[in-house]
């Protein structure tokens, strides 16, 4: 194995390691008490990983997105993916935080979820300037 190879590989493992902190984090932030830590840790990283891809093939131009299809019909390692959005994308590190941003929001926040706001404190009394 040569050392693009292992940098390469160190790197997938890194990036993993990476996206099930933030996977964990997510979990312990909802602190949802009905849900079982290891299925929706597995979940959730298979709908993050979408929500990546989803992002960086949106930004991609038509004729970029055409290559794509012609890159995938080859069976490409991750690697290969990799290099590809890294060459297409001059910003794909800002397209991946936002998907994970987005993703983020989108778990946290669920629509129709009431968010426990505590009431105003009540008004300060008014010093009695009568005299």
């Amino acid at each position: 194995m040569d050392d693009k190879t292992k940098t390469q590989q160190v790197n997938a493992l890194k990036d993993q390691v990476a996206l099930e902190h933030f996977v964990d984090e997510l979990i312990k932030q909802r602190n949802d008490p009905k849900a079982k830590p290891e299925e929706t840790k597995a979940l959730l990283l298979r709908q993050i990983n979408e929500a990546i891809n989803t992002q960086l093939v949106n930004v991609l131009s038509e004729k970029d997105q055409v290559a794509l299809d012609e890159l995938l019909d080859k069976n490409p390692t991750d690697d290969e993916l990799n290099a590809f959005f890294i060459e297409k994308i001059p910003s794909v590190e800002v397209q991946v935080a936002s998907a994970l941003l987005n993703f983020r929001a989108a778990y946290l926040f669920t629509p129709g979820e009431q968010v426990a706001v505590p009431p105003p404190p009540p008004p300060a009394p008014v010093p009695d300037t009568s005299n």
